[in-house]
């Protein structure tokens, strides 16, 4: 029963790990610093790290290392998520190039 359990528990930690990955490599492409070569770089390095880290998971050697290692890389992914910051000044679509008008339908 307890080998199930870690099973599971091993599953589901390779499934977060599997999810944050692609999440994160996501993020870094579409809003990570510098030109596209290196938003591209960091994004395929994520990526690696990740999937580097679901592999290592299968190693029962190797797991505190793979889990340390990807807590350091999710931390410095966090923090650039939390950095980002919402702006309206950007080069958007022609048309949905206008803002949003409120209209109101009480006055007649």
């Amino acid at each position: 029963m307890a080998r199930i359990v870690k099973g599971a528990g091993l599953l589901l930690l390779v499934l977060l790990v599997a999810f944050i990955g692609v999440w994160g490599a996501l993020l870094l492409w579409y809003t990570g610093p510098g030109n596209d070569l290196v938003r591209m770089a960091l994004a395929a390095g994520f990526a690696l790290g990740s999937a580097g880290s679901i592999v290592a998971l299968a190693r029962r050697l190797w797991r505190r290392g793979a889990v340390g290692t990807f807590a350091v890389l999710f931390t410095g992914l966090l923090i650039l998520w939390l950095s980002l910051e919402p702006s309206n000044d950007r080069d958007w679509q022609v048309n949905i190039n206008a803002r949003a008008q409120a209209v109101d339908s009480s006055a007649d």
